[in-house]
């Protein structure tokens, strides 16, 4: 988990503990200082590229070397502009037998 260098001692080495409510605590392992956050997650709007082009949804061809993996995506959303790829979560697929 990046993170930012310590406020005390300016160091970048921490440890990191989930809380019970949610939040993660993390403690410097050179002078002890701490800090808490509650995470947040990212929304990720798709509707467009970062280059500013439309994405199109694209169906994924599903051959064996994929099927042997533990996950794969049955669809992305390709920018035919710059050729970028987005993979989400819907359209992620986790194969049980190699759990």
């Amino acid at each position: 988990m990046p993170m930012f260098p310590c406020n005390k001692c300016l160091e970048n080495i921490w440890e990191f503990e989930k809380l019970p409510d949610g939040y993660v605590k993390a403690t410097c392992q050179m002078c002890g200082n701490e800090a808490e956050w509650k995470p947040q997650k990212k929304k990720i709007k798709r509707d467009k590229c970062k280059c500013g082009n439309k994405l199109i949804l694209v169906d994924a061809k599903i051959t064996d070397k994929k099927l042997r993996k533990s996950y794969y995506y049955l669809a992305y959303h390709k920018c035919f502009k710059c050729r970028r790829i987005y993979y989400s979560e819907k359209f992620k697929v986790y194969n049980k037998t190699n759990i």
